[in-house]
């Protein structure tokens, strides 16, 4: 009898953490922008929103397109201003280790305190599925947070909680050149899709034009001695077969000098700086209307490249 009640008990501090953790005016933002910045560490440390007109990065280091998505489903409605939302599509994205990303301890225990609220009944049956201990610890967990939460309120921009743009002080790409890092990274990276966040992605396209907001994909710079780009052919064979109505802004070949990035994926917070002024230029030229988006984005780098040449 004792057990029942207690989880009676659980379960209702459960519902009433999620009340609490879902208000929408919680995910409203008081910044002016009409652009938002959904992703993983790539955009989250790459991009300074401070220096990007009208636009707020609200990325998250190891966030799949599964959580992106559930975070999505607060902001859009809370924050109409939003015109367009711009979706970090990474190689890295489509491939199967995100699968841990969305159902690992770790993830689950980050993320699902945070987003539960917004699930629908077959988003948490399809984590049920994967890993019902975990989601059970997750649920504790979202009990604290919301016992906290009651006693001092969060904001959750202040704190990142939702994300925000990462100042990344590291410079590791000259010590990693030193190791077998780059051997190790190209043997590790396996030839299989991770289809759930792939399904999840296709659900943040679906969500953004339900509320008649504009998606467009955007890949940020990458080394060319990057062994990420391994999967590339099927990167590009997955963006053209489901994604081929959404625009793509490419920024691969974009140089990355050592000084610039924290280690072979991400820049730092002087590559961050340099990047978002010369996204914001293009920006504030009318990229996202023009017609050639990408011959406009690639003739930049260009001209960007000859000069650091000259120089």
């Amino acid at each position: 009898m004792f057990s029942v009640i207690l989880l009676a008990m659980l379960l209702l501090a459960a519902w009433a953490a999620r009340r609490v953790s879902g208000r929408e005016s919680r995910y409203h933002f008081k910044a002016s922008a009409d652009k938002m910045i959904i992703g993983h560490s790539y955009t989250e440390c790459g991009l300074n929103d401070s220096l990007i007109a009208r636009t707020i990065n609200l990325s998250q280091g190891g966030e799949s397109y599964f959580y992106a998505y559930l975070k999505l489903k607060k902001l859009l409605p809370a924050n109409p201003q939003i015109k367009t939302v711009l979706v970090s599509y990474a190689n890295n994205q489509i491939q199967e280790r995100m699968d841990k990303w969305v159902w690992d301890d770790k993830y689950l225990d980050n993320n699902l305190p945070k987003y539960i609220y917004a699930m629908d009944v077959s988003d948490y049956v399809f984590l049920l599925r994967k890993n019902p201990v975990g989601v059970f610890r997750a649920e504790l967990t979202l009990i604290k947070n919301a016992a906290s939460t009651a006693v001092r309120p969060r904001d959750l921009f202040a704190d990142r909680t939702v994300g925000g743009y990462l100042y990344l002080k590291r410079n590791k790409v000259d010590s990693l050149l030193k190791t077998d890092f780059l051997e190790k990274e190209q043997k590790s990276i396996r030839m299989k899709v991770s289809k759930a966040n792939v399904d999840y992605l296709k659900k943040i396209v679906e969500l953004c034009r339900k509320h008649h907001v504009d998606v467009v994909f955007l890949r940020m710079p990458m080394r060319p001695d990057s062994p990420f780009a391994k999967n590339e052919s099927q990167f590009d064979s997955i963006r053209k077969a489901d994604f081929a109505d959404v625009a793509f802004l490419d920024f691969k070949h974009y140089p990355t000098p050592a000084v610039e990035c924290g280690d072979f994926e991400h820049f730092n917070h002087i590559g961050a700086r340099k990047f978002s002024l010369f996204f914001n230029d293009l920006l504030s030229d009318g990229l996202l209307q023009s017609g050639n988006k990408q011959e406009r984005i690639d003739q930049a780098i260009t001209a960007l490249t000859s000069k650091k040449t000259a120089e």
